[in-house]
Order: C-alpha cells, then structure tokens, then sequence
C-alpha cells in the first residue's frame, strides 16, 4: 500500500463535489459586502464554527464506530484522533519471520531477485504520518508549484493524519525502508468483516506487497518515477500501475502459500474497505474515494494482468521502466504508450479567470482531470452513463480557487470529441445532481433547498444552464452557483460558492475562455521535463508511401525497420493511433504483436484492408 500520492486526490473531491452540487462553507451567505482582510476577531469566530463542526463530526464519528462494536459484539475504543490503536498483530521477530518466508516467492511471481533485502520496521501512526509527510512534501513541489510551503505542509499533514489509521503497511521511498503497522490490524479486520484467524495470511501478503514496492525501487527507481511526474493525471496513472503490480504479485505470493479465503484476494479487499455511514453526504463521498480506489488497485491489476498475458514478467519491467503517461491506458491497457500527446494548454487559457468573480487574495490550483479522476468524480452515476461520458472527453482542465473567506470560484473545460454529445453530457450532469440532492435532503450533516436548473440568459453557446443550490450548515447559508456552457466542441463549466454569479458574469466568463481557445495554445513539456517517446527519434531515411509493403500471408504487410515505430507506420499508411476507429483496426489486425509500443525490426505489421 504505496501511498505517496494520496493527497493530491482532495482536489479531485472539489471536482467531485462540484459535479454533485454540495459544498459547505463556514462563513457569511452570499450577500455579504465586499470587505478588507478578516479582523483577529472575526477569524476568532471562524475557528469556533470550525471547532464545533469538527466536533459534531466526530461525535458522528464516535456513534458510528460504537454501532460497529456493538454488532462485532466487542467494546469500543476510546477516540481521540479517530479509532484507537489496537493490539499488535505481530512483533518485529515475527515481521522478520513472515518477510523471510514470502520474499523467496515475490522474486518467483516478479521475475526478479533483491539486489538487497530491504530493511523493515514497526511503527505507530504519529510516526507513519511523518513518514508520509516526508515522502509527500518533494511530490506537492513537484504537483503543486503555486501552493505556498505553508500550505503544502498543512496539506500533507492533514492527508497524512486522515490516512494513517487505516494503513497497514508503507514502503518509504526516502529511505528505502518498509513500514509496518501493527496496532491498525484489528480494526482493520473488523471493518472488512475478517476473523482474527486470518491476522497472520493478511499480515504476510501486505508485507508482499510492500516488499514489491522495494523490489520495483531497486530495479526501476521510484523516487526517479516520482520526480518525472507532470500532472495529476500522470500520478494516477503510475500509482495505479506499481499498485496494480504489487496487488498482482501478492495474489500470486498467496496462491503459492496456499491461501485460499476469496476475501483476502486484493480485489475483494479493497472493495471490503467502504464504511457505510447514514449520513448521505458523507456516504456519497464514500463512494468517490471507493470508485478511485478501486480504479488505482483494481484497474491497475488488471492492467497489469493484460501486459502479462502478452508478454510475461519481462513486458511488466518495460512498463515498471517506463510507465503509461495517462490513466485512460489503465482503463484501456491496449493503448499503452510513453507518448506525450500533444495539447492545448488548459492551464493558460483558465489563468487568471478566479479574478472575474473578485479580487481575492485567491490560493489558485490548476489540475488535468484525466479518465480515473472523472472516473471517481462522476462516481454516483449509472456505470453506463459515467463510461459514455467519459468516452467522448478528450481533455478536461480545472481550475480551483479559493480566497480568504472561504469562498469558491472553480471554471473548468471539458474538450469533448463530439460536438453533438455536449447537450446529453450536461444533462446527465444535471441529473446526477438532481439524484444527489435528493438522498442529502433526507438527513445528514447539511440542509439543502432549492437547486432548480434553467437555461442561462445571453450567451451564444449550444447549450447554456445554469442552476442555484443554498446550502445550511450550523445556521450559517451559502449560495452556490453552477453554470456550463457549451459552444462547438467545447464545454465550460463554473462553480462559484459564496459569491455574487450573475448570468452576465458568468457569459462573460464563459467568453474569455471560448476566445482564448481559439488561440490555440498548444503546452510545452517543461524545460526540466523533455517529453519522453515511444521510441528514439528515427534514424532511418524518408520513405516514399507504400515502401517497404509486400504481401504476407494473403495480406498486405510492412516488415518493420530499425526506427519505425507503430504509431509511425500507421501514420505512413493513412491512419491515426490517436482515432480509437483506427486503433482498434490495426490492433485487431495485428494480435499477433503483444505491445505496439514494443515492436522490432524483422516484425510484419498487417495493414487493415
């Protein structure tokens, strides 16, 4: 359970909660009048507010985990921050013990020996925290360039306290060290309903799966991988990809230890892991943290199990070396490449946009939202829905502000590859929202009312509404405003929380973007990060179309030369790698290569009739 790149997944929750139409704010209803930097007084009565809520949550908190002890028949815990540590599962000589005995078998399923054996050792949560905080704070420098170093550090740190009771296991990338917790097992069967029977299996394939992570580090550098990152989309897609490798490696360590309860199987352990809650707020958050869980483990193993199938372990450390550069390919494992698509630069068409609904001071976040994190955002939708929407979005772009009051001002862009899809996308939105709505007003933390959905007056769009939702929290109400506009192949959507959002602001906001799009503005590979290949650069010389091509077992086919590369030999006869029609074509046309992105001099390509 490698997790240093949880944290980042917070704004992803923004997105989440945008598309669902929830958010709580703490502080003054929309029509408060501008006003100068919050006195020490007024932040005085903030933290208050804060205080409160924080404890009415963790009384809910408290409630919650009494009704689960009163079902498991056992007593509760005393909470302080979260559920009590328990009884340690194993002591150190047993940890040692249990990574002799399944190391021999990580290296048999991985195809690879220890350059050296990894040091091990047992920790608490407080130092599992700051042992996460080290290992995030390099990543948000690298994710999150505009963020302050105070805020940084205060993100890591809440992530890392919120994460840690429920870490088994940590590989630490800084050091080089596997992590153990012991006193989070209890609690951690009893929330997947496991008997304590099966403490010692479970404690054996987390320790295989972490001693993966040190097996993956020594043979492909992960500290290197993390600091090549560009995006959050990048992060999801490696994360799920060493994940899905060491929950593939795992299962395989307990098949060979004869461990055969179904529930321990990574798959179904991760699916075990969701809390059911009475709060419908906090149950539908529930199922977006689920949904991109699963993505990164599920998805990633069953990625992983695709490239094994088509070319063993050695295929697995090609792509451990050089990992896919989107999460789409997790999805679609047969779209696996190293290639860099070329794009518009979202980041700076929305640059700046945040100062249109006031003049902050704004802590501003722009993010790529990519197939896994839409994937979990629009988790509360019907699978069909969610997978035809995230079909037809070929780039979307977010960007997320906040200013000193707490209030909210996000605009992102969803590049759609079909103009005609834009109406059915915004109203499966809007129904999404609709739904959501309806299971919050049944009770939980927040009072929601109105949320009506009309169309948005002025603007010169396809496709424009706008809809108004008031959210209650401790007598304190904010206006919340969601608007999305389409013009063409191009979908803007605005949420503006505790703000004036009149329709002209919001037309007006939507413009700027459509005239900046046209522009154009393709993103540059920062000079630091050189945008990585498929291949090298050809070497070989031009070829005039139709050379090298010969009939091969009844059928047209190119015998590869030393330089070409898939995508290029596809380009040379007419089609696009890039079009799904024309890959899937090609690839079906060719099953006999188990990775495109590996191809050899000697090979024959067929060419699809």
């Amino acid at each position: 359970m490698w997790k240093a790149f949880l944290a980042v997944w917070g704004l992803v929750l923004t997105i989440a909660a945008s598309s669902a139409g929830l958010r709580a704010q703490t502080t003054r209803p929309v029509s408060r009048p501008k006003s100068p930097e919050p006195t020490e007084r007024e932040m005085s009565e903030r933290l208050r507010l804060l205080t409160k809520q924080a404890e009415e949550l963790q009384s809910k908190h408290r409630e919650f985990l009494k009704k689960e002890g009163e079902a498991l028949g056992k007593e509760t815990p005393k909470i302080e921050r979260g559920p009590a540590e328990g009884k340690p599962a194993f002591d150190e000589a047993q940890a040692l013990e249990y990574a002799r005995e399944v190391m021999p078998l990580v290296e048999k399923a991985a195809g690879r020996r220890f350059k050296q054996t990894p040091r091990i050792r047992l920790v608490g949560r407080k130092e599992a925290a700051e042992l996460l905080v080290r290992d995030l704070l390099p990543q948000f420098e690298n994710l999150l360039p505009d963020m302050s170093p105070k805020d940084r550090k205060a993100l890591a740190e809440t992530q890392a306290r919120a994460f840690t009771p429920a870490l088994l296991g940590k590989y630490g990338v800084a050091d080089r060290t596997l992590y153990l917790l012991p006193k989070n097992f209890e609690l951690l069967m009893k929330l997947h309903k496991l008997d304590a029977g099966h403490t010692p299996s479970v404690s054996r394939l987390i320790i295989a799966h972490e001693l993966t992570h040190a097996l993956q580090d020594q043979h492909v550098g992960l500290a290197r991988r993390v600091s090549s990152l560009q995006d959050f989309d990048e992060m999801l897609a490696l994360e799920a990809t060493i994940e899905g490798h060491a929950c593939f490696v795992s299962d395989q360590v307990g098949e060979m230890m004869k461990i055969t309860e179904p529930r321990l199987r990574s798959e179904v352990f991760v699916k075990a892991g969701k809390v059911k809650t009475d709060d419908p707020l906090l149950e539908m958050v529930s199922k977006v943290l689920l949904s991109r869980h699963e993505q990164v483990y599920v998805g990633g193993a069953k990625f992983i199990r695709y490239h094994y199938s088509r070319g063993g372990n050695e295929q697995l450390w090609r792509i451990l070396a050089d990992p896919p550069v989107a999460s789409s390919m997790i999805a679609a494992p047969e779209t696996y490449s190293t290639l860099r698509r070329q794009k518009l630069d979202c980041g700076a068409i929305l640059k700046g946009l945040e100062k249109q609904f006031g003049n902050g001071p704004w802590t501003v976040q722009s993010v790529e939202l990519g197939h896994m994190a839409l994937g979990a955002a629009y988790a509360n939708m019907t699978d069909d829905q969610r997978e035809e929407i995230l079909r037809n979005i070929a780039q979307a772009h977010a960007l997320v502000a906040n200013d000193s009051h707490d209030s909210v001002a996000n605009v992102s862009i969803f590049i759609l590859n079909d103009a005609s899809f834009s109406r059915k996308m915004i109203a499966a939105l809007e129904a999404m929202a609709v739904r959501n709505m309806e299971k919050a007003r049944t009770g939980g933390t927040f009072k929601l009312s109105g949320l009506e959905f009309r169309d948005l007056s002025g603007a010169r769009a396809d496709v424009a509404r706008v809809g108004v939702l008031e959210v209650t929290l401790m007598n304190e109400t904010t206006k919340q405003t969601f608007a999305r506009i389409a013009r063409g192949n191009v979908v803007v959507e605005m949420w503006v929380v505790g703000l004036e959002a009149p329709d002209d602001k919001l037309v007006r906001v939507a413009d700027i973007v459509f005239k900046r799009m046209a522009g154009g503005v393709v993103a540059a590979p920062r000079p630091d990060r050189p945008a990585r290949r498929d291949f090298p650069p050809s070497t070989s010389p031009a070829e005039p179309p139709g050379a090298g091509t010969q009939e091969q077992d009844g059928r047209k086919a190119y015998i590869v030369k030393p330089g070409n590369t898939f995508v290029g030999i596809m380009k040379k006869h007419g089609a696009d790698y890039y079009k799904p029609a024309d890959r899937k074509r090609w690839l079906e046309a060719n099953t006999q290569i188990g990775d495109p992105a590996l191809i050899r001099p000697g090979q024959k390509v067929y060419i699809p009739e």
